[in-house]
C-alpha cells in the first residue's frame, strides 16, 4: 500500500525536530553602517567524528512535478547539512527522523513545501530525500562538514514508498 502525503507549510515549529529553517524574519540587526540588517545564529552547523573540513557545493537542480514518489532517503549522521536556495520558486523537503535502530521512522516522516525565501538546516542524522525543486528548479547552496562517504552519507530504500501530491489531486483519486 503507497501512503500519500500532502505538503505542509515550512515552519520553525514544524520543522524544528528535523533541524532549523534559514530566513530574515524580525528585524535583526545593524550592519555595514546601516546599510544592512544582519539575522545571526539561524542555524547549528554540526560535525562529529572524522569530518574533514568544511564545504560549500552548489547543486544545480532539475524541476519536479507532483505527484511524485519517494522511494528512498539519505542521512548524514555526522554532519549537518544546510541548503540555501537561489533563484528558487518553491521546493519540497521530506524528512524523517531516525528509529532506534538508526534506520528512517515512517511515522515521524514529513513533507513541506518551502518557499524562496527559506533555506534549510538538517540536523546530524535526520533522514531526508533528496532537494525536489519546483516550478522550474534552480541552484541551491549547500554547506557540510565532509567525512567519508562510508562513514556519512546512507541511503536507505523505502519499504513502502511515499506519493507527494497536492490536497486537490488527493481528493480526486
Amino acid at each position: 500500500m503507497t501512503t500519500t502525503l500532502t505538503p505542509l507549510p515550512l515552519t520553525v515549529a514544524a520543522f524544528a525536530p528535523y533541524g532549523q529553517i534559514l530566513a530574515a524574519w524580525g528585524t535583526g540587526k545593524s550592519a555595514n553602517n546601516g546599510r544592512a540588517q544582519r539575522f545571526e545564529e539561524l542555524a547549528e552547523l554540526e560535525y562529529q567524528g572524522n569530518a574533514r573540513q568544511p564545504v560549500l557545493d552548489l547543486y544545480r537542480v532539475q524541476p519536479s512535478v507532483l505527484p511524485l514518489t519517494i522511494d528512498c532517503l539519505e542521512c548524514h549522521p555526522l554532519s549537518s547539512q544546510a541548503f540555501i536556495p537561489m533563484g528558487v520558486g518553491c521546493y519540497l523537503v521530506v524528512v524523517a527522523l531516525p528509529s532506534a535502530d538508526g534506520e528512517p521512522d515512517p511515522s515521524t516522516l514529513q513533507v513541506f513545501r518551502a518557499d524562496f525565501h527559506q533555506g534549510i538546516n538538517y540536523r546530524p542524522g535526520v533522514w531526508h530525500f533528496p532537494i525536489a525543486a519546483l516550478e522550474g528548479g534552480g541552484d541551491f547552496a549547500m554547506f557540510m562538514w565532509r567525512a567519508p562517504d562510508a562513514e556519512d552519507c546512507r541511503i536507505a530504500a523505502l519499504s513502502q514508498p511515499i506519493v507527494v501530491a497536492e490536497a486537490d489531486a488527493q481528493a480526486q483519486d
